[in-house]
């Protein structure tokens, strides 16, 4: 996976280069902070990558490095990667053979696992997505 940045004049370059071991099924480069820019101090860049073995791997992005990898199961399917609001925050649902809401709690990156017997997700993209609002059903279960 290669990290772009666009430099003056549209012109691309390589940020950074990460290596996996089982192809990428998924990759969001996402913000779980309220800071729209990286001199924000509530700027939560984090790079996640859903592996084809059903690995999430996760990275915090500061100062144009990736930081804090972190690599978790789900199972032995292809982890794919949802984002949605629960309760007004910003989360991330993960799901493979089993699931886990990604969220920010106010100093790191933090994972609940969620228990989801059938979800059924709708691929045309309306307002209201099933993968979401079947997270939403659950967070306050899930909430520490």
């Amino acid at each position: 996976v290669h990290v772009l940045t666009i430099e003056a004049g549209g012109v691309l370059s390589t940020q950074c280069v990460v290596d996996f071991p089982a192809l990428p099924r998924t990759v969001r480069l996402h913000n779980f902070g309220r800071g729209t820019r990286a001199k924000d101090p509530e700027f939560r860049l984090h790079l996640l990558v859903g592996l084809a073995d059903g690995t999430l791997v996760t990275y915090a992005l500061r100062d144009g490095s990736l930081e804090d990898r972190k690599a978790s199961s789900l199972g032995d399917a292809p982890a794919s990667l949802s984002v949605c609001a629960v309760d007004g925050q910003t989360a991330v649902f993960a799901s493979g053979a089993r699931s886990n809401i990604l969220f920010w709690d106010g100093r790191r990156l933090r994972t609940s696992p969620v228990a989801i017997k059938a979800c059924s997700i709708d691929i045309l993209g309306s307002h209201r997505r099933a993968d979401c609002v079947s997270a939403s059903r659950i967070w306050s279960r899930v909430q520490p």
